[in-house]
């Protein structure tokens, strides 16, 4: 599963079990991203109805979205989920935040990789960065 979701600058979620922000600009790249195929939360659901081409399948749970595909989720995930790899949408902001992104295993588990920025239709700068599992170091002492 490839893990998607949007933070402020300090890695921000949610508030009061609300979606900081949302922006149509940015589903239109989540989806030209993931080729028209979304899983999601139901909650989620709504942001893409502008976008009758989705092919939206909603669950409750991200650990139960198949391998390779991709996952948009707006809360924090258990650090037992390991996705394929995550990306993170950046509103660029500073937000009220009680719940926050969490990196599955631990930041150091996540190498930062591509990183990209798109004007939205509510944000002028959104940046989207590509994270990958980081690589461990196979050499075993002998």
């Amino acid at each position: 599963m490839i893990l998607i979701s949007c933070v402020d600058n300090a890695l921000g979620m949610r508030f009061h079990g609300r979606r900081q922000s949302r922006d149509r600009e940015l589903c239109r790249r989540i989806l030209e991203r993931c080729g028209g195929k979304l899983w999601l939360g139901e909650k989620s659901a709504m942001l893409f109805e502008g976008f009758p081409e989705a092919e939206l399948c909603v669950t409750e749970d991200p650990a139960r979205v198949p391998e390779g595909a991709f996952c948009f989720w707006e809360e924090p995930v258990e650090d037992s989920l390991m996705p394929e790899r995550i990306y993170l949408y950046g509103w660029n902001r500073d937000y009220p935040a009680e719940e926050f992104f969490r990196f599955p295993g631990g930041r150091d588990a996540w190498e930062e990789g591509e990183q990209a920025e798109f004007p939205g239709f509510s944000h002028p700068v959104i940046t989207e960065t590509r994270f990958e599992k980081r690589k461990q170091d196979d050499e075993t002492e002998e």
